[in-house]
Protein backbone atom coordinates (compact mmCIF):
# COMPACT_ATOMS: atom_id res chain seq x y z
CA UNK A 1 0.00 0.00 0.00
CA UNK A 2 1.04 3.45 -0.67
CA UNK A 3 1.88 6.09 1.86
CA UNK A 4 -1.11 8.40 2.05
CA UNK A 5 0.47 11.62 0.26
CA UNK A 6 1.30 14.47 2.98
CA UNK A 7 -0.97 17.70 2.33
CA UNK A 8 1.28 20.46 2.01
CA UNK A 9 0.86 23.34 5.03
CA UNK A 10 2.67 26.46 4.60
CA UNK A 11 2.26 27.06 8.53
CA UNK A 12 3.12 24.16 11.18
CA UNK A 13 3.15 23.98 15.00
CA UNK A 14 5.21 21.11 17.01
CA UNK A 15 4.29 21.09 20.91
CA UNK A 16 4.27 25.31 21.15
CA UNK A 17 3.72 26.60 24.32
CA UNK A 18 2.97 30.41 24.33
CA UNK A 19 2.60 33.10 26.62
CA UNK A 20 4.78 36.32 28.13
CA UNK A 21 7.01 37.40 31.10
CA UNK A 22 5.91 40.18 33.28
CA UNK A 23 7.28 40.83 37.36
CA UNK A 24 9.98 38.06 36.74
CA UNK A 25 7.46 35.87 36.22
CA UNK A 26 6.76 33.35 33.10
CA UNK A 27 2.73 32.91 32.21
CA UNK A 28 2.01 30.08 30.55
CA UNK A 29 -0.98 30.85 28.08
CA UNK A 30 -1.41 27.71 26.35
CA UNK A 31 1.02 24.55 25.51
CA UNK A 32 0.71 21.38 24.05
CA UNK A 33 -0.21 22.92 20.64
CA UNK A 34 0.13 21.43 16.81
CA UNK A 35 -1.43 23.26 14.22
CA UNK A 36 -1.88 23.21 10.98
CA UNK A 37 -2.79 26.03 7.91
CA UNK A 38 -3.70 24.87 4.14
CA UNK A 39 -3.49 27.08 1.02
CA UNK A 40 -7.26 28.50 0.52
CA UNK A 41 -8.80 28.14 3.93
CA UNK A 42 -10.09 30.42 6.20
CA UNK A 43 -9.42 29.59 10.00
CA UNK A 44 -11.55 31.18 12.59
CA UNK A 45 -9.89 31.59 15.99
CA UNK A 46 -12.56 32.04 19.09
CA UNK A 47 -13.06 31.33 22.79
CA UNK A 48 -13.52 33.54 25.61
CA UNK A 49 -11.70 36.85 26.68
CA UNK A 50 -7.94 35.85 27.91
CA UNK A 51 -7.77 32.74 26.71
CA UNK A 52 -4.56 33.84 24.44
CA UNK A 53 -5.81 34.16 20.84
CA UNK A 54 -4.30 37.42 20.74
CA UNK A 55 -1.04 35.72 21.66
CA UNK A 56 -1.20 33.09 19.78
CA UNK A 57 -1.49 35.52 16.84
CA UNK A 58 1.64 37.56 17.89
CA UNK A 59 3.40 34.58 18.26
CA UNK A 60 2.80 32.94 15.12
CA UNK A 61 3.32 36.24 13.30
CA UNK A 62 7.10 36.44 15.27
CA UNK A 63 6.37 39.45 17.35
CA UNK A 64 6.87 37.64 20.50
CA UNK A 65 8.95 34.48 21.00
CA UNK A 66 7.47 30.62 21.75
CA UNK A 67 7.69 29.79 25.46
CA UNK A 68 9.04 25.92 23.92
CA UNK A 69 8.15 24.13 20.55
CA UNK A 70 8.53 25.01 17.12
CA UNK A 71 6.77 27.48 14.61
CA UNK A 72 7.45 25.92 10.84
CA UNK A 73 6.58 28.63 7.81
CA UNK A 74 7.07 26.66 4.37
CA UNK A 75 8.94 24.31 6.20
CA UNK A 76 11.61 26.96 7.84
CA UNK A 77 12.11 27.50 11.69
CA UNK A 78 10.29 31.25 12.04
CA UNK A 79 12.69 32.42 14.78
CA UNK A 80 15.79 31.63 11.95
CA UNK A 81 14.18 33.68 9.56
CA UNK A 82 15.64 37.12 8.85
CA UNK A 83 13.09 40.12 8.64
CA UNK A 84 12.82 40.35 5.25
CA UNK A 85 12.36 36.66 4.68
CA UNK A 86 9.49 36.70 7.14
CA UNK A 87 7.71 39.54 5.59
CA UNK A 88 7.57 38.02 2.34
CA UNK A 89 5.87 34.44 3.80
CA UNK A 90 3.82 36.38 6.12
CA UNK A 91 1.61 39.19 7.02
CA UNK A 92 -0.24 40.08 9.87
CA UNK A 93 -2.67 42.87 10.87
CA UNK A 94 -3.49 43.60 14.60
CA UNK A 95 -7.04 45.23 16.02
CA UNK A 96 -4.91 48.76 17.26
CA UNK A 97 -6.87 51.22 14.48
CA UNK A 98 -3.88 52.82 12.89
CA UNK A 99 -4.33 56.47 12.70
CA UNK A 100 -2.45 58.20 9.25
CA UNK A 101 -5.46 60.19 8.09
CA UNK A 102 -2.93 62.31 6.24
CA UNK A 103 -2.02 59.28 3.57
CA UNK A 104 -3.70 58.73 0.44
CA UNK A 105 -5.12 55.01 0.15
CA UNK A 106 -2.96 54.06 -2.66
CA UNK A 107 -0.47 54.83 -0.20
CA UNK A 108 -1.21 52.96 2.28
CA UNK A 109 -1.97 49.50 0.35
CA UNK A 110 1.64 50.50 -1.07
CA UNK A 111 3.03 50.18 2.06
CA UNK A 112 2.51 45.96 1.57
CA UNK A 113 5.06 46.59 -1.17
CA UNK A 114 8.21 47.62 0.78
CA UNK A 115 9.36 44.59 1.81
CA UNK A 116 10.11 43.98 -2.23
CA UNK A 117 11.59 47.33 -2.99
CA UNK A 118 14.89 49.02 -3.19
CA UNK A 119 16.48 51.28 -0.58
CA UNK A 120 14.94 54.51 -1.85
CA UNK A 121 11.30 52.68 -1.73
CA UNK A 122 10.43 52.95 -5.19
CA UNK A 123 7.64 50.82 -7.11
CA UNK A 124 8.14 49.30 -9.84
CA UNK A 125 6.32 48.62 -12.94
CA UNK A 126 5.09 45.18 -11.29
CA UNK A 127 4.87 46.34 -7.71
CA UNK A 128 2.35 49.02 -9.29
CA UNK A 129 0.32 46.37 -10.93
CA UNK A 130 0.17 44.21 -8.01
CA UNK A 131 -0.88 47.46 -5.83
CA UNK A 132 -4.02 47.84 -8.46
CA UNK A 133 -5.05 43.88 -8.62
CA UNK A 134 -4.55 44.50 -4.32
CA UNK A 135 -7.15 47.47 -4.71
CA UNK A 136 -9.33 45.98 -7.24
CA UNK A 137 -9.92 42.80 -5.28
CA UNK A 138 -11.00 45.10 -2.13
CA UNK A 139 -13.59 47.26 -4.42
CA UNK A 140 -11.90 50.33 -3.67
CA UNK A 141 -9.68 51.08 -6.85
CA UNK A 142 -12.24 54.46 -7.17
CA UNK A 143 -10.75 55.61 -3.76
CA UNK A 144 -7.24 55.16 -4.22
CA UNK A 145 -6.24 58.77 -4.44
CA UNK A 146 -8.65 60.19 -1.21
CA UNK A 147 -7.09 60.12 1.71
CA UNK A 148 -7.79 57.62 4.70
CA UNK A 149 -9.65 60.11 6.52
CA UNK A 150 -12.60 60.52 4.08
CA UNK A 151 -13.47 56.45 3.95
CA UNK A 152 -15.53 54.71 6.24
CA UNK A 153 -14.86 52.52 8.78
CA UNK A 154 -15.61 49.09 6.46
CA UNK A 155 -13.65 50.82 3.63
CA UNK A 156 -10.51 51.55 6.25
CA UNK A 157 -10.95 47.76 6.93
CA UNK A 158 -10.99 47.03 3.39
CA UNK A 159 -8.26 48.81 2.55
CA UNK A 160 -5.93 47.68 5.25
CA UNK A 161 -6.49 44.15 4.03
CA UNK A 162 -5.64 45.33 0.30
CA UNK A 163 -2.25 46.65 2.33
CA UNK A 164 -1.74 42.95 3.20
CA UNK A 165 -2.72 41.24 0.41
CA UNK A 166 0.17 43.45 -1.30
CA UNK A 167 2.26 42.18 0.31
CA UNK A 168 1.63 39.09 -1.79
CA UNK A 169 2.31 36.53 1.33
CA UNK A 170 1.22 32.82 1.65
CA UNK A 171 -0.04 33.37 5.20
CA UNK A 172 -2.89 36.37 6.11
CA UNK A 173 -2.93 36.54 9.99
CA UNK A 174 -5.89 39.08 11.55
CA UNK A 175 -6.45 40.16 14.88
CA UNK A 176 -9.99 40.78 15.10
CA UNK A 177 -10.94 42.16 12.01
CA UNK A 178 -14.22 43.25 12.50
CA UNK A 179 -13.70 45.17 15.42
CA UNK A 180 -15.33 48.76 15.44
CA UNK A 181 -17.64 47.82 12.52
CA UNK A 182 -21.25 47.79 12.43
CA UNK A 183 -23.22 44.35 11.68
CA UNK A 184 -23.33 44.79 7.56
CA UNK A 185 -19.71 45.68 7.48
CA UNK A 186 -18.89 42.86 9.35
CA UNK A 187 -20.61 40.38 7.02
CA UNK A 188 -19.06 41.92 4.56
CA UNK A 189 -15.25 41.42 5.67
CA UNK A 190 -15.95 37.90 6.73
CA UNK A 191 -17.51 37.05 3.27
CA UNK A 192 -14.32 39.37 1.82
CA UNK A 193 -11.98 37.38 3.24
CA UNK A 194 -13.64 33.97 2.82
CA UNK A 195 -13.50 34.77 -0.98
CA UNK A 196 -9.78 35.84 -0.96
CA UNK A 197 -9.07 32.76 0.88
CA UNK A 198 -11.11 30.59 -2.18
CA UNK A 199 -10.03 32.48 -4.92
CA UNK A 200 -5.98 33.07 -4.62
CA UNK A 201 -5.39 29.97 -2.72
CA UNK A 202 -3.88 31.93 0.48
CA UNK A 203 -4.19 30.54 4.05
CA UNK A 204 -6.21 32.66 6.33
CA UNK A 205 -6.24 32.65 10.42
CA UNK A 206 -8.13 35.53 11.91
CA UNK A 207 -9.09 35.61 15.61
CA UNK A 208 -13.12 36.62 16.14
CA UNK A 209 -15.90 37.71 18.78
CA UNK A 210 -18.47 37.00 15.59
CA UNK A 211 -18.89 33.55 16.73
CA UNK A 212 -22.11 33.15 14.18
CA UNK A 213 -20.81 34.46 11.51
CA UNK A 214 -17.40 32.23 12.31
CA UNK A 215 -19.44 29.15 11.88
CA UNK A 216 -21.04 30.15 8.39
CA UNK A 217 -17.92 30.73 6.84
CA UNK A 218 -14.87 29.49 8.53
CA UNK A 219 -13.76 26.09 6.83
CA UNK A 220 -11.98 25.04 10.52
CA UNK A 221 -12.68 26.46 13.84
CA UNK A 222 -9.84 26.96 16.38
CA UNK A 223 -12.24 26.55 19.37
CA UNK A 224 -9.88 27.93 22.51
CA UNK A 225 -10.19 27.99 26.28
CA UNK A 226 -7.92 27.74 28.86
CA UNK A 227 -7.57 24.09 28.80
CA UNK A 228 -6.05 23.95 24.83
CA UNK A 229 -7.24 24.45 21.56
CA UNK A 230 -9.83 21.95 19.73
CA UNK A 231 -10.03 21.92 15.54
CA UNK A 232 -12.52 21.25 13.53
CA UNK A 233 -15.24 22.01 11.17
CA UNK A 234 -17.81 23.93 12.78
CA UNK A 235 -20.40 20.94 12.19
CA UNK A 236 -17.74 18.59 13.92
CA UNK A 237 -17.64 21.04 17.04
CA UNK A 238 -21.34 21.41 17.35
CA UNK A 239 -21.81 17.59 17.28
CA UNK A 240 -19.29 16.65 19.70
CA UNK A 241 -20.11 19.56 22.36
CA UNK A 242 -17.24 21.46 22.17
CA UNK A 243 -19.48 25.06 22.02
CA UNK A 244 -21.36 23.94 24.59
CA UNK A 245 -18.62 23.19 26.86
CA UNK A 246 -16.79 26.67 26.16
CA UNK A 247 -19.07 29.18 26.20
CA UNK A 248 -21.42 27.40 29.07
CA UNK A 249 -22.94 30.73 30.90
CA UNK A 250 -26.15 30.58 33.19
CA UNK A 251 -27.52 33.76 30.91
CA UNK A 252 -27.54 31.70 27.63
CA UNK A 253 -26.85 28.27 25.97
CA UNK A 254 -25.83 26.89 22.57
CA UNK A 255 -28.93 25.82 20.87
CA UNK A 256 -27.13 22.48 18.78
CA UNK A 257 -30.43 22.35 16.42
CA UNK A 258 -30.04 25.88 15.40
CA UNK A 259 -26.26 26.32 15.47
CA UNK A 260 -26.78 29.95 17.78
CA UNK A 261 -27.01 31.06 21.08
CA UNK A 262 -29.89 31.95 22.88
CA UNK A 263 -30.29 33.88 25.92
CA UNK A 264 -31.98 32.60 29.23
CA UNK A 265 -34.90 34.93 29.17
Amino acid sequence: MEPAETKYSPLRTSNLAIGYTGSNRLTIVQQHLDLELFPGEIVCMIGPNGCGKSTLLRTLGGLQRPITGSILVDGKNLETLSAHDRAESLALTLTDRVEVDKMLVYEIVAMGRYPYTNRFGRLTDIDKAIVAEALAQVHLEEKAQRYISELSDGERQRAMIAKVLAQATPLLFFDEPTAHLDLPNRVSIMLLLTRLAKNTGKAILLSTHELELAMQVADKLWLMNDRGVRIGTPDQLIADGSFENVFKSDQFFFDVKTGRFTVNK
